[in-house]
């Protein structure tokens, strides 16, 4: 308890997610909110939308414009967030002068496995991860750009209740393995972008 009386939040009560958004809408903060804030326990599985091979009652309704979304109902194992400055440091010999241009975009990092949870299996939750982040986001791209749309209005968004932040993101790379010391988990690390912060 604190000093109120109130219970501290458990950090399971603290998702990360990712969504992907087609179409970018004034109400995108407040539908993430209204998803992420009483909706997720213990319970609820952590992939959601529409997905081949999850029992229809462990998934959730997302807003309307948000074709895909995963909830890391098992947190990652690691989450790494890298701040870099945009900046070079040049030394003369008088001393040294620095060209500053500011903050540059945070490299994030998820590493991890899916699990092998009774009811939500770490196979179809690791499909699920990486159809979506990889082959679901880049065809929507494409189909907006084919369309005559511009393919930045599908955006990945990227929220962090446990460390108080949200980015837009761009997927750049996942690494996925199995290995002989863990033969029941799909092992990822998922490198993100992150192109904008939002509060």
């Amino acid at each position: 308890m604190n000093k109120n009386g109130v219970p501290p939040i458990s950090q399971k009560h603290r998702p990360l997610a990712l969504f992907i958004n087609a179409g970018f809408s004034e109400g995108l903060l407040g539908s993430l909110g209204s998803l992420l804030g009483g909706n997720l326990g213990g319970a609820i599985a952590g992939v959601i939308g529409d997905l081949t091979g999850i029992d229809e009652a462990l998934s959730l309704t997302l807003p309307t414009g948000f074709p895909w979304g995963y909830v890391f109902w098992l947190r990652p194992e690691e989450v790494i967030y890298h701040h870099p400055t945009r900046a070079s440091v040049v030394q003369t010999l008088g001393g040294a002068w620095v060209d500053d241009f500011g903050e540059g975009l945070v490299d994030i990092t998820l590493s991890g496995h899916t699990g092998w949870h009774y009811r939500v299996g770490g196979e179809p939750a690791f499909y699920a991860l990486r159809n979506g982040c990889f082959q679901l986001y880049h065809q929507l791209r494409m189909a907006a750009a084919d369309a005559g749309q511009d393919p930045d209005s599908v955006q990945m968004i990227f929220i962090d209740t446990l460390h108080g932040c949200g980015y837009v993101v761009y997927p750049e790379s996942l690494q996925t393995r199995k290995h002989k010391t863990r033969p029941l988990l799909y092992q990822y690390q998922l490198k993100l972008k992150g192109l904008a912060r939002f509060a």
